[in-house]
């Protein structure tokens, strides 16, 4: 959860004022910014998740164990969560 945490406080500098959200040229380069910061920080925890995720299902699903499982399934909702209100800050 350390990197949604660090994801957010990358992306966060990329937000826009809310009164200014409907003002075209306000967002500047922020585009750059996130590409350059934020969705390194996506891309590496998306590989690192998903091969959790299927290692903890391979090794559960053999001891017969599920209740890890469930939490492991819980990260991409938290990940969809915390991408979802990043885009919603953006303007544009």
């Amino acid at each position: 959860m350390a990197a949604v945490l660090l994801y957010m406080f990358i992306a966060s500098t990329t937000w826009v004022e809310p009164e200014l959200a409907n003002v075209a040229g306000a967002t500047r380069g922020d585009a750059v910014i996130w590409v350059l910061g934020a969705l390194p920080i996506i891309l590496f925890s998306t590989v690192v998740n998903i091969t959790g995720l299927i290692w903890s299902t391979i090794v559960r699903y053999r001891s017969g164990q599920w209740y890890f499982v469930w939490g492991a399934w819980s990260v991409p909702a938290i990940w969809g969560l915390a991408v979802a209100y990043d885009f919603s800050r953006h303007g544009g």
